[in-house]
This record gives C-alpha cells, structure tokens and sequence, in this order.
C-alpha cells in the first residue's frame, strides 16, 4: 500500500496527479489521463483534507481517471468515498475496466452532476457502489458492483434525477444491494442485460423513466435477459413512466 502520498505522482502508472494530504487530485487544467494500473495498490486510511470545492473522495477526477487492474481501498471516515468526479469541472470521467475498489464507509464511486462514470468491468464494492449526486451519467456494461450497507440509502447504483444505463451478459454484469439493486429518482433507468438482485427491491423508480429490455428485433427480444429480482420486490415504480 502507499502511506507518503507525496510520492503517488512519481510510480505506480499515474500519468498525470498531484497528491494532497491523503489524497490525490487529478490534475484540472490538463485533459491527461489518470491511470491506475494493475502495478497500483492504494491505500487510503488516514481522514481525507477537504480540497478547494469542498469534496472528501480519496481520488477527485477533475479530468479522466482510470481503473485498469488497480487495487484501491478507502477505510476512512463516514463522509469520506473511494473515488469521486468534480463538481467544479466539465464532464469529469471515472472509467473502471478491472480492478478492485472498495469504500467500506460510504459510496465507492460518487458521480457529481456533471459527471460521466464508465464500468466494463472490475469489482465495486462497499456500503454503496454508486452514487449520483443529481444528474450525471452512470453506464454499466460489465462488472460486479456490491452495496453491503443496510441504510435506505445504500444501493448498488443510485443515480437520482441522473441517467444509468445498464447492459451486459447475465454472469457478467451483477449489481447487488442489501436494500436496493438500481435506482433513480426522477432520473432514467435502462436495464437492457445484466443481473440486479436485493434483498429489498431490485430496481426502483420515483417520478422517472423505467425501461427493461428491448422490443426491437436486433438485439431480439429475450425473456431471460436481463435479470432482476428483489425479496421484496423485483420492479417497483412509485411512481412515472415504465
């Protein structure tokens, strides 16, 4: 693991960042990747600065951050989450191709309204996978995303008044929650692949959009893809369009 954060900026495949106190921030005046490869373990267990927009992530994107085989961990306090996309910047990117990165306090990956997060592959997990502030972008093609916490507001995805977008294999695309799968607000759900479970509901909307599959005749029509299952139930809309 790495305890002189100084020191990120120098090794371990990260092409452009500079590390403040117990936390890296992606540089916000260059377009250049972030890359965190598989040669990067990053421990992240001391209480995190809050930086000059007031975010508490581990890892702030203000540009294009990577995953590509890291392995990325947060023990921190309650507020504090594993990576996050600047409120302060324009379209900040999170892509996670494999990997591991957990937060076992709070969300895993928190998304800012302007944020676009990218999942084709790797393991999420942590109280929440993750998080939509308002309206960002979450796309999951790949990947296992696991919320452990039992809070109301632990889920796999959360992505409020946001858009996510769900596809993938049945095996290779699993997002789970103790009290919720996938949600959104008023936002936009579109789960056309993948495996969602929860011992809560599944997939939930409130006051959004809720498409499940597709009914056109390439991809054809499946009745096993995707899956969604809930103890409580599979599908829940409070309320909007499904």
């Amino acid at each position: 693991s790495i305890q002189n954060y100084a020191k990120v900026n120098q090794s371990y495949g990260i092409s452009t960042a500079t590390a403040t106190s117990a936390r890296i921030v992606t540089n916000p005046t260059s377009s250049s990747n972030a890359t965190f490869n598989s040669n990067s373990t990053l421990t992240f267990s001391e209480p995190i600065a809050s930086g000059a927009t007031g975010n508490r992530y581990a890892i702030d994107s203000y540009g294009t951050v990577t995953v590509a085989g890291a392995t990325i961990e947060n023990t921190q306090s309650a507020n504090d989450c594993g990576i996050g996309t600047a409120t302060s910047a324009t379209n900040p990117t999170v892509t996670i191709t494999s990997g591991t990165v957990e937060a076992s306090k709070w969300a895993v990956v928190n998304n800012s309204p302007t944020g676009i997060i990218n999942v084709s592959g790797g393991e999420i997990t942590g109280k929440s996978g993750i998080y939509s502030q308002n309206t960002g972008t979450i796309n999951v093609t790949a990947g296992t995303i696991t919320a452990t916490g039992t809070d109301t507001g632990d889920h796999g995805i959360r992505g409020y008044t946001g858009t996510v977008n769900i596809s993938g294999t049945l095996a290779g695309t699993n997002i789970s929650g103790i009290y919720r799968g996938a949600t959104v607000t008023t936002g936009t759900l579109t789960i056309t692949g993948g495996t969602i479970e929860s011992e809560g509901i599944g997939a939930q909307v409130d006051g959004g959009t809720l498409t499940i599959g597709t009914n056109e005749a390439t991809p054809s029509v499946s009745i096993t893809e995707p899956s969604i299952t809930g103890g409580t139930n599979g599908v829940n809309v409070i309320s909007g369009t499904f």
